[in-house]
């Protein structure tokens, strides 16, 4: 008997144990179970409802702070001369959106009567905001050679002519893929569902297969120096992660911080650097303080969570230390070991791998 209710003490234990972890899982790992919507709500201001159509100036002004927000920042012209004969009609808080899709030839207009047009109050077409998406992505439609072969839709010859190049890209690819009676409906407006699933899965997809590698910062150089990027000096970063406005956080491991590049600069998030040890390498520390002050020791890799925390691996302070509202906190981890159990008595070993 006494066997029998240790064993159901044992099980009510790792139960108990297993709904824990799975409850800590959920809370770090609910930022890849998101829908479209609610991703497009981390990047930007998205409040739409689901069945909510959009005009053409509503578009204009969305699609512009998703894809042209560093070009309005450091490349569009201070002054832009719209030649809409409907200007009258733009909302004055969307008014330099539209003129930035504008300066980019993105937004061209449609001539009547040897006047050109914008109509921003009229919904958006799919075919419209397809082709103004492939214009974003600066996708060459007159040469794509696939057309006929991907266009699989039951409806595809109602596809204007000048959509059509973009759609077939789109199509292929994966990010356009149809209503369930295999049609695409391109003259029907598009709502804000839609909207959200095209405009991600064409954010998620320009920055994943542009077919180049480049430098996004750094010199080569080690050494630590907050500048622009072209300027910016580490020690063997281990580890990057993106966060939802598409800045990139950085795990600048042997100099004890962690850093974002943002906007062509790159800057220190937390950490500091006080002394070196007899290799040269800033010697590492720890406390958890406000992020100006908080210490840390190798940071290797992280993830962010949907409320923009940070969780990382402060692996030489065997800890995982929580980055939320401005401070620097140990979430789980004690001392060098290894232990499972509650957060505040968990042991970890230096690691240099994943935190999932």
């Amino acid at each position: 008997m006494l066997k029998l209710r240790n064993e159901k003490a044992k099980f009510v234990l790792y139960m108990l144990t297993l709904i824990c972890l799975i409850c800590m899982i959920i809370d770090v790992g609910v930022a890849y179970s998101l829908t479209h919507s609610d991703r497009l709500g981390q990047m930007i201001e998205y409040d739409y409802s689901d069945g909510h159509l959009f005009t053409r100036e509503e578009f204009c002004a969305v699609a512009a702070k998703i894809f042209l927000a560093e070009y309005m920042r450091n490349d569009m012209p201070t002054e832009v001369n719209l030649p809409f004969d409907d200007m009258e009609q733009i909302k004055t808080e969307n008014l330099r959106y539209i003129e930035a899709m504008y300066a980019s030839g993105v937004l061209k207009g449609a001539e009547d009567n040897g006047k050109l047009y914008m109509r921003p109050r009229l919904n958006i077409t799919r075919q419209e905001a397809v082709t103004m998406l492939g214009r974003l992505l600066e996708i060459d439609s007159d040469n794509f050679e696939n057309t006929a072969e991907v266009l699989w839709f039951g409806d595809a010859n109602q596809i204007a002519d000048y959509a059509y190049g973009y759609v077939a890209w789109f199509t292929e690819r994966g990010i356009i893929t149809g209503h369930t009676d295999g049609t695409f409906r391109p003259r029907g407006n598009i709502n804000a569902v839609e909207f959200a699933a095209l405009s991600v899965r064409a954010y998620d997809f320009s920055r994943l297969n542009n077919n180049k590698i480049t430098t996004l910062s750094g010199t080569g150089g080690r050494g630590y120096f907050d500048e622009k990027n072209e300027n910016t000096r580490f020690i063997m970063p281990y580890g990057t992660v993106i966060n939802a406005d598409g800045r990139v956080i950085v795990f600048d491991t042997f100099n004890n911080l962690v850093r974002v590049i943002d906007s062509g600069n790159t800057r220190t998030v937390t950490g500091s650097i006080a002394d070196v040890d007899e290799n040269r390498f800033p010697t590492g520390y720890y406390m958890d303080a406000d992020l100006k002050d908080a210490l840390l020791n190798r940071p290797t890799v992280g993830v962010i969570n949907s409320s923009g925390d940070i969780l990382l691996a402060d692996s030489a302070n065997n800890v995982i230390r929580l980055i939320r509202d401005g401070k620097v906190y140990t979430w789980s981890g004690t001392t060098n070991g290894y232990r499972d159990g509650e957060r505040n008595r968990a042991q970890f070993k230096p690691s240099h791998g994943s935190c999932d």
